[in-house]
């Protein structure tokens, strides 16, 4: 289980020519190729739908939802769900 933390529900809005994105900074827990948990989180940046609210302070995992399968048979991670940690009955990495 990949453990998100948000500590900042402040949202960055960027403008690329007609386009903007909606961005929120949060930190992820990520595990080696040995499988084990690494020793500091990693900030990663989250996209937020035009009208979606911040995502309120607290740790998540990231719902099954968020993954599927692409045309090649590949995993990939489309637009992401959280789960509070709490709601989800796991602890915290």
């Amino acid at each position: 289980m990949i453990r998100v933390d948000i500590n900042d529900e402040h949202v960055e809005i960027r403008e690329r020519g007609d386009y903007k994105f909606y961005e929120q900074d949060a930190w992820a827990h990520f595990y080696n190729r040995e499988g084990k948990l690494d020793p500091h989180p990693q900030k990663v940046v989250i996209q937020l739908q035009k009208d979606q609210k911040a995502w309120p302070l607290g740790s998540y995992q990231i719902h099954p939802a968020s993954m599927y399968r692409n045309r090649f048979g590949q995993i990939e991670l489309g637009r992401l769900v959280l789960v509070p940690l709490k709601e989800a009955g796991l602890k915290a990495a």
